[in-house]
């Protein structure tokens, strides 16, 4: 655990918690909706009247649907009929993840082509075996996604291509304003808005618990490429809208979220009461366990900030008595599309796209905007940008 005031820092590991020392702080006054203090909708909090102007611009911004750039060069589909893709995902129990997989498959498949879904555990030990295993019965590609990190594969991926096989990633690294990271063993990849992402969701921390300084519990996953990335944008907030702020840091390895992040939120809550915000920096079935811990404890006063996905089925409760208060929300079939599409032009010889720009973005969904966000097409996202790739493809 690390706890940071930006006066010092320290480390213990996540079991630790259940000794972790009480803070309590005098008198907070919590709404009965949850989010911290309470605060009139009008009343600047401790922010000054520019940052509350910036912060709601901004957060306006993210709660937009996207636009979505899609390539112009059309993919030469026919010349790949036969080949053979491998797929697997960081972790086949994060619901998204799961999706997206067999999204690709059955995409694949349409393209005339042959699919595999190799199911992960969320360790890189599985990682590895799906490498060897794709590799030794010659595929024409793999597929990394949901953050399956290429720098812990090295080996695997220099065998793989050294076989003449493609191996692409989806989403891997933090686009950074059109600088981000690429993988010098991939042949190809997509980035993701990653801090653009996490920062909506710390700002709109931020906006909903003005009324004074607060604790943040933030849960990590830190062999994830993209949790590093996460709260170093979770901290730049706070720095900047909120000093005072106490950030606590758990690492919740990502095979383990299933069984470890609910009772590390329940203790983090009793050790530190004045925990207003709990954020997972890797999202989807994390946030979802998350939030579990906060609802067993009856923490009305404690919301859910997350980022990287949410099942659409927890999202539909948010507004409801939810601790769901700020979710930037990708889109699984835009994620699946933008990366095929960069796999696609590798396998054929193409040149491919910038990393940085053919992106799937992301999407904050809050309690005001969560009935609009349900009823726009392909889950928040509409339809535009999934027409224009079947059309590259030769499907439209």
């Amino acid at each position: 655990m690390t706890r940071t005031n930006y006066r010092g820092a320290r480390r213990i590991g996540v079991t630790a918690l259940a000794v972790a020392s009480v803070i309590v702080l005098a008198g907070c006054t919590t709404d009965s909706a949850g989010g911290g203090t309470s605060v009139a909708d009008d009343d600047y909090g401790f922010l000054t009247e520019a940052q509350y102007d910036e912060i709601t611009t901004e957060l306006a911004a993210a709660s937009a649907i996207p636009e979505v750039p899609v390539p112009d060069e059309n993919v030469d589909v026919a010349a790949l009929a036969g080949k053979r893709v491998f797929i697997f995902p960081s972790a086949s129990f994060l619901e998204d993840c799961d999706v997206i997989s067999k999204q690709m498959v059955d995409q694949v498949e349409e393209l005339g082509m042959e699919a595999t879904y190799f199911q992960t555990d969320g360790s890189p030990a599985s990682w590895v075996q799906g490498m060897q295993q794709a590799t030794s019965q010659g595929y024409d590609a793999i597929v990394l996604l949901c953050g399956a990190d290429p720098d812990l594969l090295g080996p695997q991926v220099e065998a793989a291509t050294a076989a003449g096989i493609t191996v692409t990633a989806g989403a891997l690294y933090d686009t950074e304003g059109g600088k981000g990271r690429i993988h010098e063993l991939l042949s190809a990849q997509t980035n993701s808005p990653l801090t653009d992402s996490y920062r909506a969701t710390a700002l709109q921390a931020v906006l909903d618990n003005r009324g004074e300084p607060f604790h943040v519990l933030q849960l990590t996953a830190d062999e994830i490429p993209s949790s590093p990335v996460f709260a170093a944008a979770a901290k730049a907030v706070y720095e900047e809208y909120c000093p005072e702020c106490e950030i606590t840091t758990v690492n919740v390895p990502l095979a383990d979220v299933a069984t470890k992040a609910t009772p590390a939120v329940q203790s983090a809550l009793v050790a530190d009461p004045d925990i207003k915000v709990v954020m997972p920096v890797f999202g989807g079935t994390g946030t979802t366990y998350a939030a579990a811990g906060v609802t067993a404890l009856g923490r009305s006063d404690v919301g859910i900030y997350g980022s990287y996905g949410m099942p659409i089925a927890d999202l539909k409760q948010m507004g409801d008595g939810s601790p769901l208060k700020g979710v930037t929300r990708h889109n699984n079939l835009l994620r699946m599309m933008t990366t095929l599409d960069q796999t696609l032009r590798a396998m054929a010889g193409q040149e491919i796209v910038d990393a940085n720009v053919y992106v799937d973005p992301n999407r904050l969904v809050t309690p005001e905007n969560i009935a609009e966000f349900l009823e726009v097409s392909n889950e928040g996202f509409g339809d535009d940008a999934i027409d224009k790739y079947r059309v590259l493809w030769g499907l439209n």
